[in-house]
């Protein structure tokens, strides 16, 4: 997956480094990506898998203590 900052006004920053304008950037997994004020994480596919299956896991638990 890449990024690109298509001249916004707030610049896009991948781990702290801003694009310059019409670059692209590879994202790897776990690439903190800043546009505006939000901040996101990329997660690959793989860790995307660990993420849903970490979440899925959580919520069972709490349905369980209800």
């Amino acid at each position: 997956v890449y990024i690109v900052d298509c001249n916004s006004s707030n610049g896009t920053f991948v781990n702290h480094c801003e694009l310059g304008a019409s670059k692209s950037h590879l994202l790897n997994d776990g690439d903190s990506v800043v546009i505006g004020r939000r901040q996101f994480y990329y997660l690959g596919p793989d860790e995307f898998r660990i993420f849903l299956k970490v979440c899925l896991l959580k919520r069972l638990r709490e349905s369980k203590q209800q």
